[in-house]
C-alpha cells in the first residue's frame, strides 16, 4: 500500500496522517459491506442492488 502524496507541497506527517485516517474509514465501510450479498450482486450484473449495498454500508 502506498499512498500518492506530494510532501514538498505539504506537511509530510500532517499529509500521511491524513492518508491513514482515510484508509482506515474506508476500510471500516468495506467491513460493513454484506460481501457475499454483494458478489450476488455482481454475478447477476445488478448494479442497482450493488449501490444499495454500498449505500447501506455508508449509513444510508
Amino acid at each position: 500500500l502506498g499512498f500518492d502524496l506530494y510532501p514538498y507541497t505539504e506537511d509530510a506527517v500532517a499529509a500521511v496522517r491524513r492518508s491513514v485516517l482515510q484508509w482506515r474509514f474506508i476500510d471500516g465501510i468495506a467491513a460493513k459491506l454484506d460481501g457475499d450479498a454483494l458478489r450476488a450482486a455482481q454475478q447477476e450484473k445488478d448494479a442497482v442492488r450493488a449501490y444499495e449495498l454500498v449505500y447501506a454500508a455508508l449509513g444510508g
